[in-house]
């Protein structure tokens, strides 16, 4: 049976708050479940920019180029801490 992902995602700007410390204890309850892999993305530190109201974030191809740039982000987020 595959392996189910669950990513906790951590929006507010302090590193290492609360809201982080949450989140990794949802993710800590999760790892008693077989076949269950966790890991956490905090923004904290990122560069984000404000929306401009556009509305380009809802064109398909749009969707698609962020949900990689988010994916990269937590690629080099685990190969940073892997190695």
């Amino acid at each position: 049976m595959e392996k189910v992902r669950i990513l906790g995602i951590v929006g507010s700007p302090p590193k290492d708050g609360n809201t982080a410390k949450l989140v990794e204890e949802a993710l800590e309850a999760n790892t008693a479940f077989p076949r269950v892999e966790t890991d956490m993305f905090a923004v904290a530190g990122k560069k984000i920019n404000h929306c401009g109201v556009c509305y380009e974030c809802m064109e398909p191809r749009r969707v698609r180029s962020v949900t990689g740039t988010l994916v990269a982000a937590v690629d080099e987020q685990e190969h940073n801490r892997c190695g």
